[in-house]
């Protein structure tokens, strides 16, 4: 029978896919946001809200949410110490502070300039902290590039240690990131995901593994922020250790390349104390030494 049988090609094909390599992508760096459930439901840092929309509105609906949460609470509280903690009373005068600002148009324009400029503070505030951590994250990154294209060393030893130094910036980075809650966002996710790969392989884990219990929900941020430290640590030591390798070594070098010139001074005078005693033997037998100049015969 003419041809390849299929039964031969496609077991072979199945089996290079199931062996790939698997990857972290940007959805799994968004399973990441666990942290204290009070907390996320605050600040309406909800894991829809990250896929669905885009910063600047993710930041108008917290500003919002922020606002209104923060507002409802601050008037139930207020009127829970004036009532006395008597929560029937609460009530009468949460349903009073309503009634009050709806009973006058001052006070209804007051309500509704607070209510529109109280989200607007908190959503300039947020941009505003989010351009500072964000500055601050490009800031390193951008450093890590400048480094990798204008300071490749030539040497070996150099080189090594300049490898060390790239591999502590990037878990330096990916801690960073990670800590300021900016490690899901497009400018750094695929850089982070990549860094977190590396953390997963240099604990022995199995990648696999660890995206599937990411997915389920068993790696939590305290899991992944302890690897990360661990990483970070460790890429710092490595770093440090190159670093005391290649002073000691240029140390070795300089002291080598000193006590050679040494020698060579030594072997140089040696040489010129022989010339010098040579040329003044060939002096004297010819009789061409100053203040006896040999005449010409004629």
């Amino acid at each position: 029978m003419n041809g390849v049988n299929p039964a031969v090609v496609y077991p072979i094909r199945w089996s290079m896919d199931q062996y790939r390599e698997p990857t972290i992508t940007s959805d799994d760096l968004i399973l990441l946001k666990k942290e204290n459930p009070f907390t996320r439901f605050l600040f309406c840092d909800f894991n829809f809200v990250s896929r669905i929309f885009s910063r600047r509105s993710q930041e108008l609906i917290r500003a919002i949410w922020i606002t209104f949460i923060l507002g409802s609470l601050l008037i139930f509280f207020c009127s829970l110490v004036l009532s006395g903690f008597d929560f029937a009373t609460t009530a009468r005068l949460i349903r009073d502070t309503f009634t009050a600002v709806n009973g006058s148009t001052r006070n209804l324009t007051q309500g509704f300039l607070t209510l529109t400029m109280a989200p607007i503070a908190v959503y300039w505030s947020l941009d505003a902290i989010f351009g500072r951590r964000w500055t601050y994250c490009a800031g390193l990154y951008n450093e890590l590039v400048k480094m990798r294209i204008t300071n490749t060393p030539t040497d070996r030893l150099e080189l090594y240690f300049f490898n060390r130094k790239e591999e502590y910036l990037e878990a330096l980075i990916a801690y960073d990131l990670f800590d300021l809650d900016l490690y899901h966002q497009k400018s750094f996710s695929e850089f982070f995901a990549r860094v977190l790969e590396k953390s997963v392989k240099e604990k022995n884990w199995v990648l696999n593994s660890f995206i599937v219990d990411l997915r389920s929900k068993k790696i939590g941020h305290d899991e992944v922020k302890n690897l990360l430290s661990a990483y970070l640590d460790q890429k710092k030591r490595a770093m440090e250790s190159a670093r005391n390798r290649a002073v000691t070594l240029r140390h070795t070098q300089t002291v080598a390349r000193a006590k050679q010139h040494s020698q060579n001074k030594i072997k140089l005078r040696g040489h010129l104390a022989k010339y010098k005693g040579k040329k003044a033997s060939i002096t004297v037998a010819s009789g061409q030494f100053p203040g006896n100049p040999k005449r010409k015969t004629p």
